[in-house]
């Protein structure tokens, strides 16, 4: 499976589940700082991001913390 079947999948199946976690605004499939495919999680700032996994299905998760927002 490519990676980036891979990270599709892994987002799929975990996106809900990541989404329930206090603080947790978002998931998207991006980058590590080197380059490699990973589930991205956007956190208001102050949120226990010990809550979120380190990786899932294999493929790396990073989180990126910011100010709440919202859809519009």
């Amino acid at each position: 499976m490519s990676d980036e079947r891979a990270i599709d999948r892994a987002r799929r199946l975990h996106e809900s589940r990541l989404m329930a976690i206090p603080g947790v605004q978002g998931v998207a499939e991006g980058e590590t700082a080197t380059g490699e495919p990973a589930i991205l999680v956007f956190v208001a700032g102050g949120t226990d991001v010990n809550r979120i996994p380190t990786t899932l299905e294999g493929m790396p998760v990073r989180t990126r913390s910011g100010d709440p927002f919202s859809a519009q």
